[in-house]
């Protein structure tokens, strides 16, 4: 049967300031407050002797993703900010309708899916280093005369894309129209995919930077810099950039073993900030001549940024709202598996259900609108109620236990680091959305293959340190 919203019936109907509860709310922010300073206090403590690793990183990304875009959110509810301007009707929707019981709802999954995770991560390290035998006698090095080629095909593949649409400068116009859904554009098998591929060059020239860095080649570092913008604007998308400058980030916590809080992230934030809250417009104003009003930042802009950043928490409110549905035990995966393999690849044309991002759209905001997927503690609950967060908690605490094996029984270089830090970004996929379609994606798909043919094996020298160890011109 169809997804519905259930309307509360009209006896039931109560005044925003009666059913949000600002006391409920108050509550709900300050343990979001309390959990962040709790996740860092952990984290450092874990870290103090045996250095930042991926599991760090991932925790890090739980963060900005989750926790502290839930705090805003909570927080300037709580305070009573009444806001009727976050100029997208879905963000407006839930944060006028959002509750003092569904934020307390979304905050307990959360609180359940981080606990489990931590135990389940820190069991999994635990059994793997009990069935270890030696260490490993190879060491992993990244060939840049092969990331050099990738990065051509990349320029070749997204001038053939712009050519597709008109080329130069109003090819770009309709790209910006493509990614939009315009229904102006004609989005053709090839350049639906040429388009899908732009992620993945985007992603795979953070490796250029963390080589040019590490060199210390600042012509070097100004034309991987140069790759990285050019790939991250052919997405078309206000994430991508800084997805890039995140890895970068993560790459730089894990070999050096400092957070570099005020020095990089905190500035990093502090850029994105704007981009997230006009990026949009900017686009906009490109492809559809229409006005970028900048002349006045307020809550509104700053609560609508936070809910951009952290749409998996606006999207898991609204299906904690909205949606009615018995337990899906986790079918919706399962489908986005099939979907790609056999259905994609083989192309065999299988009739399947219809999604459960197109069921949560049509509920959020209409049939005809982009996919909003049920978000990360949403689709817990959709597929398994209060178990939710302990599956998704193991099987994530599975892949990064496993992962953070491998990348510690390895001798160890920046671009070997680099490569197991953009793994990581692929495991943490299904935080931004609960949904498993973007993992399973052509792109994806398509950047570890490109891993594959980087990353090399090579005989370790393993009494070198690891400054030594790091190989020659074309290697990192």
């Amino acid at each position: 049967m169809p997804f519905t919203w259930v309307r509360k019936p009209e006896d039931a109907q109560t005044t925003c300031a009666t059913r949000r509860r600002p006391t409920s709310m108050l509550v709900v922010f300050l343990t979001y407050l309390s959990m962040i300073s709790l996740l860092f206090l952990f984290e450092g403590t874990r870290v103090k002797y045996s250095g930042a690793d991926l599991f760090t990183c991932f925790n890090i990304l739980l963060v900005i993703q989750t926790l502290i875009p839930a705090a805003v959110v909570t927080g300037a509810i709580a305070l009573g900010f009444e806001l009727a301007d976050l100029n997208r009707p879905f963000f407006q929707r839930v944060f006028d309708d959002l509750d003092s019981g569904t934020a307390m709802h979304v905050l307990l999954l959360t609180a359940m899916f981080l606990l489990v995770l931590h135990l389940s991560y820190y069991l999994m390290t635990r059994f793997l280093l009990s069935t270890k035998q030696k260490k490993s006698k190879v060491s992993w090095v990244v060939s840049m005369d092969m990331w050099l080629a990738i990065v051509a095909i990349g320029l070749f593949s997204n001038f053939v894309l712009l050519q597709l649409l008109g080329g130069g400068v109003d090819g770009y116009i309709s790209l910006i129209q493509l990614r939009a859904g315009s229904d102006t554009i004609v989005r053709s098998f090839l350049t639906a995919n040429l388009y899908s591929l732009t992620q993945a060059f985007s992603i795979i020239s953070v490796v250029g930077i963390v080589y040019f860095l590490r060199k210390k080649s600042t012509v070097g570092l100004l034309f991987a810099i140069v790759l990285m913008l050019f790939f991250a604007l052919m997405t078309v998308s206000r994430r991508a950039i800084f997805i890039d400058v995140l890895l970068v980030y993560f790459v730089l916590v894990i070999e050096s073993g400092n957070f570099y809080v005020w020095k990089r992230l905190v500035p990093i934030t502090m850029v994105a900030l704007p981009v997230v809250m006009f990026g949009k417009q900017f686009l906009a104003s490109i492809a559809f001549n229409s006005d970028v009003d900048v002349s006045e930042v307020g809550v509104g802009e700053i609560v609508r940024a936070f809910m951009d950043i952290g749409i998996t928490n606006v999207e898991s409110w609204a299906t904690l709202m909205y949606m009615h549905e018995p337990f899906r035990f986790g079918v919706d995966h399962l489908l986005s598996v099939a979907r790609r393999v056999p259905d994609g690849l083989l192309s065999m044309n299988i009739q399947f259900p219809e999604r459960i991002v197109r069921h949560s759209t049509e509920v959020f905001s209409g049939p005809g609108e982009a996919d909003i997927p049920p978000g990360l503690f949403g689709q817990m609950w959709l597929d398994w109620g209060y178990f939710g967060p302990v599956i998704w908690g193991v099987l994530f605490g599975m892949q990064l236990g496993i992962l953070q094996h491998i990348f510690g029984s390895i001798i160890k270089s920046w671009g070997v680091t680099t490569a197991f830090v953009i793994l990581l970004f692929v495991i943490a996929l299904p935080l931004n959305s609960g949904s498993f379609d973007f993992t399973f994606s052509i792109d994806i798909f398509v950047l570890i293959f490109f891993l594959a043919l980087i990353v090399r094996v090579s005989p370790a020298r393993s009494a070198e340190p690891r400054s030594q160890v790091a190989s020659v011109d074309n290697r990192l």
